[in-house]
Formats: structure tokens, C-alpha cells, sequence
């Protein structure tokens, strides 16, 4: 119901940290000015949102952080995750250490979250998920997570892998009874990247704060909002300057940006809604519109050099078998 402006994807999440972790801080009634308490977050293992110093340190070392920056250190707890993909034809789930199909036959029953929450799995999920993040507040002397991070089903910078939404929904709430914030950044996912307007339709929950950027203006012109609930909004209400979001940015829903956007969420409507109208039995979700056959994506993941492929709304993801050159953005070729 609030919105916050800025001019990219980076500072539209870093905007989104700010409000989530003083969320968290005032609710946990916690002095973040006092250093006796660390606030960090839990993410995603391969996360990547954006370039400015503050998000660079949600993210594991990789080529696009270590050396980049002599400030940069990864703060936060870093989960791995189960991937969604077809490989040598058949659709399943890849853990880290083992491949299952779980008796998922077809995309259409992975994404079916509301089915699916009621699972053994799930449960399995939940539970790994909050024993992680028990043991590193643990281990970690004065460090609590302050808030929750993740880039919804989608991987982007990390390597354009989509996550088991229900995953993501058990470690949506775990976060949730914790009373820590989730943050979407859907910075490259949103606003139908993915066949729906935000993948909130998808893992059937609501974030705290979400942040949107890149398709919001059609790619025009840099503009970003970061999205928050009343309740987020009421944090910052005070008598005092210093209860405020002291974020400020010269360009600020500037009005270019903002004529830009009108038109490209209008267009963006008015195509989804007409492609909706034409989802049959096989669509994956009634409101979601693809641009993939599936069992054109299942074929292609049979070919000798795809090691496995994956599809769902504009996005069409090939992983190549890597070579001696090594595989992802750090390879050679």
C-alpha cells in the first residue's frame, strides 16, 4: 500500500533492507544504533541483487563481489535450495546431493503450491530450513537474522535456475514465525517475466516489501519503487527526523519515469490479460502465460549438450554440459 521511488534495482533493495530491518528491529525492540546486536539476513545460496555495497554483502563470494569492492563482506546466512528442471526428458526436482522426481509428473503439479503444502516434503523443507537457521544464530555471538531475502523461483545473475516454489514457501514462513520481514526482489522476475504480474501468485503468500525495476518502465528509462505494507510504513512515523527513511535520490519518481511506467503496466495488462483467455488444460496455473510448449523444453533437454533445460512465462534457461573451461558466469568460453 506504500510506495518508495528510486532509480535501479540495486537501491530499490537496498531501500527494501533499510525498511526491513528496522521493521524488525522495533518490533524485536532492538537499538540498531547499538553494536551490541548485528542484524544480517538470510538468502539464498547464488543470490545476486544488484551492485551497491549494501546488497554486494547479500551475497556469497563470487566473481561479481570478492575483489570487486575492499569494503565488500558477506553478511547472512546463505541456504541451499532444490532446483525445477527437465533433464534427458523428464521433469523433477535437483537437490543438492540427489535428483527426485518426488512423484511430481509434470510441471503443472510442481507449481501447484496449495496442493503441495500439505506434503511430507514440505514439512521436510520447514523443518531443514529452521534447524539452519536455529544452528547459525547459534553459532553466531550477537548476530540475529533481521530479515528475509530472495529472488522468487528465480535465480537470475545466479545462473537462471528456478527454484521449487514450495521450497521457498516453507522458508517464507519460517521467516514468518520468527516475525521476520520477507522481502521479494523481483527486480528481474516481476511484472510477468514469469507469465504473472508478481510470483506471489505463484507461492500464494504475500511479501512485507517487494522491490520492482527493469521491465517497470519497458526499459525506457532507469526508474525503481520499492512496495511496502502499512505496517512497515507505520516503522518510520515519528516526531523525530531520525524515525524517518532517510533515503533520498535527486531523481525521485521522476515524471518521465513515472509516464513511462503508466504506459508499459498498461500494455503489459492488456497483453497478459488477452493471453490468459487462451490457457487450456496443459497451462501451468489459469493466470499464468507461457511462451514455451513444455514438451518442446522436455525434448530440448534431451539433446547430448543441454544437461538440462527449463521454461515458465518469457524465460527459457539451458544449462550447457560444461567443459574443461568450467561452467556458470566464471567459465572461460
Amino acid at each position: 500500500s506504500r510506495v518508495f521511488f528510486t532509480d535501479d534495482g540495486s537501491t530499490a533493495v537496498e531501500v527494501a533492507i533499510k525498511m526491513g530491518m528496522k521493521k524488525f528491529a522495533k518490533d524485536h525492540n532492538i537499538n540498531i544504533a547499538n553494536n551490541d546486536v548485528v542484524l544480517t539476513v538470510c538468502a539464498q545460496k547464488d543470490c545476486y541483487h544488484g551492485d551497491t555495497l549494501g546488497v554486494m554483502d547479500v551475497a556469497e563470494p563470487s566473481i561479481f563481489n570478492e575483489g570487486q569492492h575492499p569494503w565488500y563482506e558477506p553478511k547472512g546466512l546463505f541456504l541451499d535450495y532444490p532446483t525445477v528442471r527437465y533433464k534427458d526428458g523428464s521433469v523433477g526436482i535437483t537437490f543438492p546431493s540427489e535428483d527426485n522426481d518426488h512423484g511430481l509428473t509434470s510441471v503443472k503439479d510442481i507449481f501447484d503450491v496449495g496442493k503441495r503444502i500439505s506434503s511430507n516434503l514440505y514439512n521436510e523443507y520447514f523443518d531443514s530450513i529452521e534447524n539452519e537457521w536455529n544452528l547459525y544464530e547459534a553459532k553466531q555471538e550477537s548476530r540475529l537474522i533481521g530479515s528475509l531475502l530472495i529472488e522468487p523461483i528465480l535465480l537470475g545473475a545466479g545462473g537462471m535456475k528456478f527454484i521449487d516454489p514450495l521450497w521457498q514457501r516453507a522458508l517464507i514462513e519460517v521467516a514468518r514465525s520468527k516475525n521476520v520481514p520477507v522481502i521479494f526482489d523481483e527486480v528481474a522476475s516481476g511484472l510477468y517475466r514469469l507469465g504473472v504480474r508478481s510470483c506471489r501468485e505463484i507461492l500464494l503468500v504475500d511479501p512485507d516489501i517487494a522491490a520492482y525495476a527493469k521491465l517497470l518502465t519497458g526499459g525506457l528509462i532507469p526508474m525503481s519503487v520499492t512496495l511496502a505494507t502499512e505496517e512497515v510504513f507505520q516503522t518510520f512515523l515519528g516526531d523525530s527526523k531520525a524515525e524517518a527513511l532517510l533515503h533520498g535520490h535527486s531523481y525521485t519518481a521522476h515524471p518521465v519515469g513515472c509516464v513511462s511506467s503508466i504506459h508499459a503496466l498498461d500494455a503489459y495488462d492488456a497483453l497478459f490479460r488477452g493471453q490468459q483467455k487462451k490457457s487450456n488444460d496443459r497451462s501451468i496455473m489459469p493466470s499464468m502465460v507461457e511462451y514455451f510448449d513444455q514438451v518442446e523444453v522436455a525434448e530440448l533437454s534431451k539433446l547430448d549438450l543441454v544437461q538440462e533445460a527449463m521454461a515458465l512465462g518469457t524465460v527459457l534457461a539451458v544449462t550447457i554440459k560444461p567443459d574443461r573451461s568450467g561452467s556458470g558466469y566464471a567459465a572461460a568460453g
